[in-house]
Order: structure tokens, then C-alpha cells, then sequence
């Protein structure tokens, strides 16, 4: 689980300096990946920590604030991320479909976004005001809601069920089959006029990219599903299942910047030339800066410098000789024949 801290930080922390330093990335779209980011990086500087530190000692979980916390961070965090995908499947789906009517402004982006963390959010909070309640339940290293008992519990359970996956999977699948039918149409509309091969690479890229959101979202989730609906049945739930639930749901939190942004050319662009800003820091360090200025300042780098003003002053009257020369063999060749 370790690892798998230093992947979601690392690949979020970058897409939060990328959408700051990259052009491409400053826009609406922007706006979502920065969002998604927050969402998954909250997996990872606070739920994951605590799962890592109660498999170590599991009586941390016993203290009710610590569980609280981790119950209360589970859910938002969670919901957040997943509500986000959503927003960022129907925001593609008005670009594309409705391109001429409607505009997904930046400030339409941030109503959006705050109607991502007002869901997670109450979603949340419940528990913590008798809506449901979050326990430990010895073995496992999170807390959550415990299995229905009464119709308060069952009814947060479809709550999380229903915002958690059901309406995100319908409106994913809804509005990225829409924008893959509009999108295809249009590139059988300029193959009239275009070189095929490269409309049949487009159309396949989509398809490709499509198939891999869906899939990864569904799978990514669909053991947590698994652990709700055996949890409303009343069993006695496997031991492993939970374990699963959560190791898929923070595996998404680590593959959303690479399917959402890593796999653009542009932002792989941004991200290489950050990456290489960070790398180069220790070379513009001061000890360096001044050794810099040092050899700069030396008599062989003085000597070096004149030497190449020479060869450059060289070559600056050397050229134009040359194309003269070729220019007089040209017309004496012309006159030969």
C-alpha cells in the first residue's frame, strides 16, 4: 500500500502542476482534471496512511474520532472522485453534442464542481448526525457503515449504491456512447474529403480511449458494489471482501491521471518539460551558479569564447564564397552543353 501512496501522490501532484503551468491544460477540462486530482489526492494523504497504520496496530481504529475521520474521508473523498468522472462525461458529451447550443463556461464548470462536493459531502456528514454511523468492525483496517438494521441505515447504503456507482455508470455510458455515435458520424462525413487511414486511426483512438474509461471504472468499483449488496443482505460478509473493495477503489485514485490526462500527447509534453524544471534544480543550484560565473570568468573559457567569435567570423566570409562558387560551376556547366 505504500507504493501505491507514492503513485496516486506523484501522478496527482503532477496533474495539479501541469494544470498550472501548461497551456492546454487551463481551460474548462482543466478545471475537472484539477478537481479529480484534489479528490484523489485526499485518498492518498489521508485514508490510505490510516489504512496503512491500522494494519500495523488495528486498536487505532477503536478510538472513535480516528474512526470518524476515516469513515468521514472514505466517503468524500470517494464520492468526490467518482462524481467527478461523472461531471467530466457529461461535460465531453455537451462539447461534442451540443457544441453549437450550449457552452461549458468556466464558471458552469465550477457549479458543477460544487455540486460534486455538496453530494460527497452530505453524503459524508450523515453518519456523524444519526444518518447511518461509521464503526470498526475488528479484522478490517477502515471504518464504514455498519449492515442495515433499520430503514435509516438501508436507506444511506442506497444512497451511497445509487451516487456511488449506479447514476455515475448510466451517465458515463449514456453520455460517452452519445459522443462516440456524434464524434463517428462526423469523421464518416469527412472521409469524403480526407485521407481515410487517418480518419480510421481517429475513430479507433476513440474507441480505444472510451472502452478504457468505462472499463476501468466499472471494474475499478464494482467489488465495492459487491461489499454494499452483500452487506444489505444480512450474511456474514468474507473476510477478503473488503480488503478488495478498498484496494480497487484507491487503485482507480492511481489510474485516473493516467487514463485522464497522461495518455494526451500535449499534457505528456508538460508534464516531461516539469519533470526535466524539477530534475534540472539541483544543476541551478548557487554552488553551481557560481562555478558557472567561475569558469565563465576563466582565461581558457576567455580563450575558447574568441576562438569560437573566430571560427563563427570565419565561416560568415567563408559561405558566401562558396555559393558563388557554385554558381559560377552551374553556368559554366550550362555553357558546356
Amino acid at each position: 500500500m505504500c507504493v501505491l501512496v507514492l503513485v496516486i501522490l506523484s501522478g496527482n501532484l503532477l496533474i495539479l502542476a501541469g494544470v498550472r503551468k501548461i497551456e492546454e491544460m487551463k481551460s474548462v477540462t482543466g478545471v475537472f482534471l484539477a478537481n479529480l486530482a484534489i479528490s484523489d489526492l485526499g485518498v492518498g494523504l489521508i485514508c490510505l496512511p490510516i489504512a496503512i497504520a491500522a494494519s500495523v496496530d488495528e486498536n487505532l481504529l477503536s478510538i472513535e474520532f480516528v474512526c470518524c475521520v476515516d469513515g468521514f474521508s472514505l466517503v468524500l473523498f470517494f464520492i468526490g472522485s467518482i462524481q467527478t468522472l461523472c461531471a467530466i462525461s457529461v461535460h465531453k458529451h455537451i462539447a461534442v453534442v451540443y457544441a453549437m447550443k450550449i457552452t461549458v463556461t468556466r464558471k458552469r464548470a465550477y457549479m458543477m464542481v460544487a455540486c460534486v462536493w455538496t453530494i460527497s459531502l452530505l453524503l459524508a456528514i450523515g453518519p456523524l448526525f444519526g444518518w447511518s454511523k461509521y464503526i470498526h468492525i475488528p479484522g478490517r483496517h477502515q471504518c464504514s457503515t455498519p449492515p442495515p438494521t433499520d430503514r435509516v441505515i438501508l436507506s444511506h447504503m442506497i444512497m451511497l449504491l445509487g451516487f456511488g456507482y449506479a447514476i455515475p455508470v448510466f451517465t458515463m455510458i449514456f453520455c460517452y456512447s452519445r459522443l462516440y455515435c456524434t464524434t463517428r458520424a462526423h469523421l464518416r462525413r469527412l472521409k469524403a474529403t480526407a485521407i481515410s487511414d487517418a480518419i480510421s486511426t481517429t475513430e479507433s483512438d476513440l474507441i480505444n480511449t472510451l472502452v478504457l474509461v468505462l472499463l476501468c471504472f466499472i471494474l475499478c468499483w464494482l467489488p465495492f458494489v459487491v461489499y454494499i449488496c452483500y452487506g444489505m443482505t444480512k450474511k456474514p460478509i468474507p473476510y477478503y471482501l473488503p480488503t478488495i473493495a478498498f484496494l480497487f477503489g484507491y487503485g482507480n485514485s492511481a489510474l485516473n491521471p493516467v487514463i485522464y490526462a497522461l495518455r494526451h500527447k500535449s499534457f505528456r509534453k508538460g508534464f516531461k518539460a516539469i519533470i526535466w524544471r524539477i530534475t534540472r534544480f539541483h544543476n541551478d543550484s548557487p554552488n553551481n551558479t557560481l562555478m558557472t560565473m567561475v569558469n565563465k570568468n576563466s582565461p581558457r573559457m576567455r580563450l575558447g569564447q574568441k576562438t569560437v567569435a573566430k571560427a563563427n567570423n570565419a565561416i560568415l566570409v567563408v559561405e558566401p564564397l562558396i555559393r558563388e562558387d557554385r554558381l559560377h560551376l552551374k553556368a559554366d556547366g550550362a555553357g558546356c552543353c
